[in-house]
């Protein structure tokens, strides 16, 4: 029991201290400010947009992540922290409500996510009720269990990119330097991994995207839903999979009877400017500075945005 213990809180200590996920936790409860807009989401969210340029805005997206875990993230904010949110904003990219995503679980950072999902919750909804309650177990007391790879990654530094401001995970790189031949095996395979053989509306995707939406409007949030920017060729190789007009008019359908939402799409905004992506669906540096400069010019027109100019 005692090496168990200790096993479990070496592995918590170490790996969490080390994760992007604590490190945006620690960059939150450091912000010393009001956070009146939250960015929730993936990847996408976490490197395309950099709050510094809109102020009073915290972005706590991590890679991989799901509407499941979006949805208790912000219920957790809201419940927990007391921070007086009045703006969310949320991707509805292609690949958001993918079985992909949804039925990842997470992967090895339960350990992490215990604290904010209800894993009995999400077990009773996805019908998986022995699969998330073991999952719960092993991320409560076990967490060590079959991850000693991650401990490796962690403390071996592989794990420790930089977080800039505010949460924001920014990516190196310039996709248009790519030959193009390289640049459509590349999004070939992306929209492969995020769409081939994948449910595009998955159905417990489906319902926590709909909690979100309700706990929105609840709680009077301003949610924003970003179809973020991807590359030409990436959009190429999806429509073999699935109907992008089809598929924007359910997402359209899901939002009809609540009047909190604003839709922006930015997917084709940078198609001529392959040097703003760093690969095929994520943006560079430069790239997420001149689209979170966009966002924030559009949402002054939409909003009262808080705060200052920008320098």
């Amino acid at each position: 029991m005692f090496i168990n213990f200790f096993l479990d809180y070496l592995y918590k200590y170490f790996v969490t201290f080390h994760s992007v996920c604590a490190r945006q936790e620690k960059a939150l409860e450091r912000f010393g400010k009001p956070i009146h807009f939250i960015f929730l989401g993936d990847s996408h969210t976490n490197s395309d947009i950099n709050p510094k340029y809109i102020p009073y805005s915290f972005n706590f997206a991590s890679p991989g992540e799901n509407y499941i875990q979006n949805y208790f993230k912000l219920k957790y904010l809201l419940e927990k922290t007391g921070l007086p949110i009045k703006y969310a904003a949320l991707p509805i990219d292609l690949h958001s409500f993918s079985s992909l995503k949804s039925e990842r679980i997470w992967e090895k950072h339960d350990f992490f996510w215990v604290k904010y999902v209800d894993y009995y919750d999400v077990g009773l909804n996805a019908k998986k009720l022995l699969l998330f309650l073991k999952k719960y177990i092993l991320g409560k007391f076990l967490s060590y269990c079959g991850n000693f790879d991650y401990v490796y990654l962690s403390l071996s530094n592989k794990e420790k990119v930089r977080l800039e401001i505010n949460g924001f995970l920014p990516m190196p790189g310039n996709f248009d330097q790519k030959s193009l031949k390289k640049k459509k095996r590349f999004a070939r395979k992306r929209v492969r991994q995020h769409l081939h053989l994948r449910e595009i509306l998955s159905p417990i995707a489906v319902f926590y995207f709909k909690k979100i939406l309700s706990i929105c409007e609840k709680n009077k949030i301003k949610l924003i839903l970003i179809r973020y920017p991807i590359a030409k060729l990436y959009l190429h190789y999806a429509k073999m999979y699935v109907d992008v007009n089809r598929f924007y008019n359910t997402i359209n359908n899901f939002t009809l009877n609540y009047n909190n939402i604003i839709l922006l799409d930015y997917h084709d905004a940078f198609f001529s400017m392959e040097h703003l992506f760093c690969n095929q669906d994520h943006l560079n540096i430069k790239g997420s500075t001149v689209l979170t400069r966009m966002l924030k010019d559009d949402l002054k027109t939409r909003l009262v945005l808080p705060g200052k100019r920008d320098n």
